[in-house]
């Protein structure tokens, strides 16, 4: 996903918040440290996060823009790409069930697999509940769009 980024030119250092991510914030003596931090918290915020934030985007905040920032000439305004693909449930489940193992991890017989992949193989489908609740004990994450992203 991208997050619209808010870097601010302060005394000593640079800081920097995304306005989508609640309470993620960082600093840094430069700017490329700044960036660089900032990427670091986004992963690490998101990390823990059960439902990724909607990333509103660039376009939103800068029609927003009073309501985000003081609008100083030493403020700049960036988007940051954090995570990993964000997919469909189908595409998503596919992906999951063709990792080697996934029977194990999901505590399912290797038939009950195999099952999922021929049904959806001749186009049948899998309910979307069961899918979401094997992508959720995989570990993978729910956007609030009910896309996916794997962890």
């Amino acid at each position: 996903m991208t997050y619209f980024i808010i870097i601010e030119k302060t005394t000593n250092n640079f800081s920097a918040y995304s306005p989508d991510v609640d309470g993620c914030v960082t600093t840094g003596k430069t700017l490329a440290e700044t960036i660089k931090n900032m990427q670091e918290a986004l992963e690490f915020h998101l990390e823990e996060e059960q439902t990724l934030p909607i990333a509103k985007g660039l376009s939103y905040w800068l029609a927003r823009i009073d309501q985000i920032s003081s609008n100083s000439a030493q403020t700049l305004f960036i988007e940051i790409s954090v995570g990993k693909e964000v997919i469909g449930t189908q595409n998503a489940f596919i992906k999951m069930i063709s990792q080697r193992g996934i029977s194990n991890q999901l505590e399912v017989d290797k038939s009950t697999v195999s099952n999922w992949k021929r049904y959806l193989n001749n186009g049948k489908t899998v309910s979307q509940e069961k899918m979401e609740e094997m992508l959720k004990k995989a570990g993978w994450k729910t956007t609030s769009h009910q896309a996916w992203q794997q962890i």
